[in-house]
């Protein structure tokens, strides 16, 4: 993706989320390193998944979209919201999978980007998962948090880029 694509493709994102541009550029530079389908675990409004459905390639939508994330918006809502945005974005290729990521069958996918569940044992869940679908690069957000980190790094090892609050291993 060319930087004017990138700034094309974030100035698309939907504010709704919590991806700043450097982690974007980072996240979306790591998913270039790889080719084929790519899995994003917790996908809230979209902000992240309109991104990685920029490059062109399948993407792998994992989030429950129940009502337990927010008080202010209904699962129902936030999967909405997500399919609107989406849909905004020029020949996405993406499935949705409404569920935990504990339910669902890996798939085959080089890149898998870990945003689901902040517990620590959600993170070493999504962690296995994206190792089970063969993962050559793992990014996960919220790094900075202490469970995220602790398993992460437990499973991981020491990441091999770190930029804000996103960290990235190369498997």
């Amino acid at each position: 993706m060319t930087a004017e694509e990138f700034r094309t493709a974030f100035d698309r994102c939907t504010s709704h989320g919590w991806l700043t541009e450097d982690e974007a550029k980072l996240l979306v530079a790591s998913a270039e390193r790889t080719s084929g389908p790519m899995v994003e675990v917790g996908c809230y409004m979209g902000r992240s998944a309109m991104l990685l459905s920029a490059l062109g390639r399948m993407l792998h939508c994992v989030d429950p979209w129940d009502d337990n994330f927010s008080s202010d918006y209904s699962g129902e809502h936030i999967l909405s919201t997500f399919l609107q945005n989406m849909a905004s974005v020029p020949n996405a290729v993406f499935q949705v999978h409404r569920m935990k990521v504990e339910r669902m069958e890996p798939v085959p996918a080089e890149f898998v980007y870990l945003d689901g569940d902040h517990t620590e044992s959600g993170t070493r869940n999504q962690v296995k998962f994206a190792l089970k679908c063969g993962a050559e690069i793992i990014a996960a957000h919220d790094f900075e948090s202490p469970p995220i980190k602790r398993a992460c790094e437990d499973e991981l090892g020491k990441p091999t880029a770190v930029v804000g609050r996103l960290a990235v291993w190369e498997l």
